[in-house]
This record gives structure tokens, sequence and C-alpha cells, in this order.
């Protein structure tokens, strides 16, 4: 349980910090680094921190990932 109030915790932490870069990219002060991202490990790691609270509201999460799913966006 703790492990998963970390994870959360660094997620707030990480969206905070996507905002903060967010504003400096609109401003002009910082750029993106564009590289190819595999959206798979994206979703999965997005489906882990999700898992405690799907399971507490009886939510079952079905994924069929195909074997790579890459685009080019920015990683941070």
């Amino acid at each position: 349980m703790i492990e998963r109030s970390l994870e959360r915790i660094k997620g707030m932490r990480s969206l905070i910090f996507d905002m903060l870069d967010l504003t400096r990219i609109e401003s002009g002060k910082k750029t993106r680094n564009l590289a190819k991202v595999d959206i798979c490990e994206i979703a999965k790691i997005a489906i882990d921190t999700s898992e405690l609270m799907a399971i507490q509201k009886n939510i079952k999460i079905n994924t069929d990932f195909p074997d790579e799913a890459v685009l080019e966006a920015d990683h941070q």
C-alpha cells in the first residue's frame, strides 16, 4: 500500500512538472525533445497505478496490446 502511495505521489509530481514544462514550451523558453515512445508501455504503467482503485470498485481491466505501438513524443 505504501508503494502504491509513493507511486501516486511520483505521478502527481510528474504532472506538476509536465504543467510547468508546458508553460515553458508555450512561452518559448523550452523546446520539445521528440523521440520514439512505445505507448503500450505507458498504458501498462497507467493501468498498474490504477489497478488498486479498479479492484476496490469491482472493475476488471482487460488489455490486449499489440507487440509494439510506437509514436514520436517527448517522453518526459
